[in-house]
């Protein structure tokens, strides 16, 4: 949604050099360079009811800027289109003086036929595809006053109220976030999610940290921590698997006990990336130019577990542990609806024990390790209490036997 790429073609258009580190400095006079935007789409289906098809033409102006001079075929500049009016959309992450401009052809937000045809083409694409939700990738180059008038737009088109939205702003600086979700849920309307990088961020160092990590400090400084509803939690994606372009990933050891962080507590919307669940393995190149194969471990029977335990028992009001530099725990009590408790006990380092309460409903019940069942069960006291255990580097979940 941010820029375009794979163009049909090339069009003489007048530019001005901007510095790269600086967007708003301009360092050049206007001049003429061969740019990749010229997109013609013939094959695109026409919806009556829509301005879609291949009648709408996209034109130069329709971009802000390039990054790619065919004519001089050089590397390493950023063109600012000329135009009436054109500049950066100024409502984007202030990274580099302006971080509009990400790559390829960058989209101009700020144009009013751009403004409509996006809001066309997401309605036709949510009808055409059955959608129930958007991920927005890059939204901190998009113009943050658009995005929302964005959503909003194409729930009323399509009928679909509830439409999830999630946008991608990759930082671990939780006030920018948390500035960028006030902005574009101000008007009540838009209830757009972001992905909480900070989380995983923190789930990357205490992977890095053999046991060292403090687990009382897991969720500091967290996306969930100061908007719950808002954050979508996430242990790993396309972008931090070893060899891309964000990578920082969690190594496998760590990976049961940040997806019970996700999975197992009332707060957050968790998402769960595929090669986690089925494994993956690719040949890429490293920074330093050398290609190297890569392999992510399956954590398949873990995730059956905790998705299973999830849908089954994660409900009710939550007790939290959170008290000890290597083993932490909570515990859910459960509601009418799915009566039976959970308790959760995990470490990054040596194993032991923790006394939670799962409360005084829960009283002689036997509680068992999901992960271990042929182990001895836990008995709640007559106070709601249990005496639960956890190995090093490793998490148990308790559910009613």
């Amino acid at each position: 949604m941010n820029h375009k790429l794979g163009a049909d073609g090339t069009t003489p258009i007048t530019v001005k050099e901007v510095d790269p580190s600086s967007r708003n400095r301009v360092i050049s006079a206007p001049y003429s360079i061969d740019a990749y935007v010229k997109f013609n789409f013939p094959g695109r289906p026409r919806d009556p009811n829509l301005n879609t098809g291949p009648d709408f033409k996209w034109e130069p102006y329709h971009f802000t800027g390039v990054d790619w001079d065919d004519k001089r075929k050089q590397q390493g500049k950023i063109y600012l289109i000329e135009g009436n009016g054109k500049r950066w959309n100024p409502d984007v992450s202030l990274e580099n003086g302006n971080y509009d401009y990400l790559m390829g052809a960058d989209i101009d937000f700020a144009h009013p036929e751009v403004r409509g045809q996006m809001i066309d083409w997401g309605t036709w694409y949510v009808k055409e595809a059955k959608l129930d939700g958007f991920r927005i990738d890059a939204v901190k180059h998009i113009s943050s006053e658009y995005i929302p008038v964005w959503i909003k737009e194409i729930r009323k088109k399509s009928n679909k109220n509830d439409l999830f939205a999630v946008g991608e702003y990759w930082s671990y600086d939780t006030q920018l976030l948390d500035n960028y979700l006030n902005k574009t849920n101000a008007s009540g309307e838009s209830n757009l999610s972001l992905f909480d990088a900070p989380l995983h961020n923190n789930f990357y160092q205490a992977s890095k940290s053999g046991g060292s990590y403090d687990m009382r400090k897991i969720f500091d400084g967290s996306l969930v921590q100061i908007q719950p509803t808002r954050a979508v939690t996430l242990v790993e994606n396309h972008d931090t698997q070893p060899l891309q372009a964000l990578e920082s990933s969690v190594e496998s050891w760590f990976k049961p006990l940040a997806y019970g962080l996700i999975l197992l507590r009332s707060e957050g919307y968790p998402c769960v990336f595929l090669p986690d669940l089925e494994g993956a393995k690719y040949r890429d190149k490293g920074r330093d130019g050398n290609e190297y194969d890569i392999a992510i471990e399956s954590q398949e029977k873990t995730l059956k577990v905790l998705l299973d335990v999830r849908k089954k028992y994660a409900y009710g009001a939550q007790r939290n542990y959170l008290d000890d530099a290597n083993i932490i725990g909570w515990t859910r009590e459960g509601n009418a609806n799915s009566p039976n408790g959970l308790a959760v006990l995990m470490s990054d380092g040596p194993g032991g024990t923790k006394r939670m309460e799962l409360g005084s409903q829960h009283s002689g019940k036997c509680y068992i390790n999901a992960f271990k069942p042929k182990d001895p069960c836990v008995k709640i006291d007559s106070q709601g209490f249990g005496v639960f255990a956890t190995g090093g580097g490793t998490i148990a979940v308790y559910t009613a036997n």
